[in-house]
Parts: C-alpha cells; sequence; structure tokens
C-alpha cells in the first residue's frame, strides 16, 4: 500500500489545520485523514469534550472518501450494530462541518467554527442525515471557537434539491449509457434508494468504484462471467457495454451469504458518496 503523504495548511485566519490526502482517495486514506493526530488536536481545541468524543467514538468502519465540487473532502464512519455514525467536511480553507448520531439516538448534532456559514446545515451533512431511515432530527451544537472571517456560503449550502429529505424521480429521457448505469447502480443498492438519482458522471465514477471494490472483495468467487477488470474508473461507457455482466454477477453474490458481505460492504461504502455525485454536491 502506497504511503500517504499529508500536507498541513496552517491559517492564522481560520485557525484549524487543514489535511489534504496526497494519494487516490481510499478507505485507508480517509481513516488515516481522520484519526491523524494533527486534526484531532485541532478539534480538541474547537470542540466541547463532549462533542469531541462523541465524534470520535464511532470511527469504526470508515466509508470512502467524497471530495466536493468546492474542493472540500468529505469523511464518514459508522457504527452499524448500534446505529451510530460520524461525518465530518474539511474545507481547504480550515473550516469543519461535523455531524454524529449517538447510538439510537433520533437525532443528529452538527456543529462548525465557520461563522460565516452557521445558518444552516452543510449541504453535504443533509445527504449524511438522509440515509438513515428513521430520518432523524439535526440538532446545532456550539464550537468553542466559531471563526468570524466573512465569506460566501456557495458550496457549503443552498441546493434547492436538499429542501425535501426525499427527492423526486430524477429518471427523464436518460440515454443507454445512464440507463444501464442505473440498473448497474439498483443492483448494489435497492431501487427505493437509487429511484431518485440522477446519473451523471460523478455517480457513473462512484458506482464504478463500487463494482470494482466488489470484484476484488470476490476475487476468489467462481461465478461466471465476472464483469472485465480495468485500471481506472470506468463511467458510463464502461456500463453500456458491460452493466448485463455486472448485474448478473452482483445479484449472484448477493445470493450466496458469504460472497454477499461484498455487495452489502460496498453499499455501505459508496452510499453517502452516490448520493452526493447524484446532486452535484
Amino acid at each position: 500500500m502506497k504511503k500517504i503523504m499529508y500536507s498541513i495548511l496552517l491559517s492564522s485566519t481560520v485557525g484549524l489545520t487543514a489535511i489534504h490526502a496526497n494519494a487516490t482517495d481510499s478507505i485507508a486514506s480517509a481513516r488515516n485523514t481522520v484519526l491523524d493526530g494533527n486534526l484531532q488536536s485541532q478539534l480538541q481545541t474547537q470542540l466541547t469534550r463532549y462533542d469531541y468524543n462523541n465524534f470520535y467514538s464511532n470511527l469504526e468502519t470508515f466509508s470512502s472518501p467524497y471530495t466536493l465540487k468546492n474542493g472540500s473532502k468529505f469523511y464518514e464512519a459508522r457504527r452499524d450494530s448500534l446505529n451510530a455514525a460520524s461525518a465530518i467536511v474539511i474545507d481547504p480553507r480550515g473550516y469543519f462541518y461535523i455531524a454524529y448520531k449517538t447510538p439510537n439516538s433520533k437525532n443528529i448534532t452538527y456543529l462548525t467554527n465557520d461563522g460565516s456559514c452557521s445558518k444552516e446545515v452543510h449541504d453535504a451533512i443533509k445527504v449524511f442525515a438522509n440515509t438513515f431511515e428513521e430520518n432523524p432530527k439535526i440538532v446545532f451544537s456550539n464550537t468553542v471557537k466559531v471563526n468570524n472571517t466573512p465569506h460566501n456560503c456557495e458550496g457549503v449550502y443552498g441546493k434547492p434539491l436538499l429542501k425535501n429529505r426525499r427527492f423526486e424521480r430524477a429518471v427523464a429521457n436518460e440515454n443507454a449509457d445512464q440507463q444501464q448505469t442505473r440498473l448497474s447502480a439498483e443492483s448494489i443498492w435497492s431501487v427505493s434508494i437509487t429511484n431518485n438519482w440522477n446519473m451523471n458522471e460523478a455517480l457513473a465514477e462512484v458506482v464504478g468504484t463500487a463494482v470494482n471494490e466488489i470484484r476484488t472483495c470476490s476475487a476468489n468467487f467462481s461465478l461466471v462471467p465476472k464483469p472485465p477488470a480495468y485500471g481506472t474508473i470506468p463511467g458510463m461507457k464502461y456500463f453500456r457495454k458491460y452493466a448485463a455482466q455486472v448485474i448478473k454477477y452482483n445479484l449472484g453474490l448477493q445470493k450466496n451469504t458469504i460472497y454477499r458481505t461484498c455487495v452489502v460492504s460496498a453499499a455501505r461504502n459508496f452510499r453517502t458518496a452516490a448520493e452526493l455525485a447524484s446532486l452535484g454536491i
């Protein structure tokens, strides 16, 4: 595994150390970033001990990180057995946006050090909250220190599609590539989840990454034919050509109790990333 190098940006304006992974995003890079001592030290100075401990208590099973349109990084980890999870968006300028759900809680706690954009919840955190079936309420908590440097909140919140928890079905005049990408996504997630996804190129890359993770996880599985291997993330043209194989393979895996975990794991690891890509966040 490649050694991950981090560059640390110290900003006197915002006061938080922003950490960036100088490598291809992976679950390992997400774990290393969020557990990095520099980030932990910074959060300890800006969060109450209660919020800090609750946020870090959920860092058990990490999902794949996702790069937002504005360059921020989204990280998420869960404790599935306790229905608990934490998420953090780290802005390159040093702002953070944090959410956590404690075991069996009906609420998600949200906090940020961004004094200019604290009136609403970050759009990525809204999507994170949307992944919980019980539709938890998001409640605000205060940071110990709040940055008041004025800046524009575009890219932080304001997406129209996020006004309601459930969005309208996105299928409308999809081309062949989009249709096959959708069918491939449905073989990983349920139709009820993918129903409102906008099948754009960014989402196709997330679906492709999930397919590749499933293939890697089930490398010794004897089901034939397997989806063809690839060295880069495929995209929509890949699914137009190979969707039938991808779907047959994924459905076959789900019928086997051992290999079904490969699909379940990929579905969990890339769920929020897929939602974010679908919404263009």
